[in-house]
């Protein structure tokens, strides 16, 4: 995927969660971030388990039936931080 298809998803994800009712008194929603540090020589077996990973959560909850959730996962190099 090219930076610029995750900076697109970026903004689909910002204008989805703006558009939720607040008011609501329950959203079910979850919001995760976190950094992993993988060698080059494993990175391919870390995006392989990661795919793999998400294959069977569609697999699994991806039914015609019930609520329907969005999921969007960005996996991108850290860049260093400006000050």
């Amino acid at each position: 995927m090219s930076l610029g298809h995750l900076l697109d998803l970026t903004e689909e994800v910002q204008a989805d969660v703006a558009a939720l009712d607040r008011s609501a008194p329950e959203l079910p929603s979850i919001g995760v971030s976190g950094e992993i540090r993988v060698p080059a020589e494993r990175r391919q077996e870390f995006l392989a388990d990661l795919r793999s990973t998400l294959q069977d959560l569609f697999t699994r909850y991806g039914g015609a039936e019930g609520d329907a959730f969005k999921l969007a996962v960005a996996c991108y190099p850290r860049g260093r931080r400006r000050p």
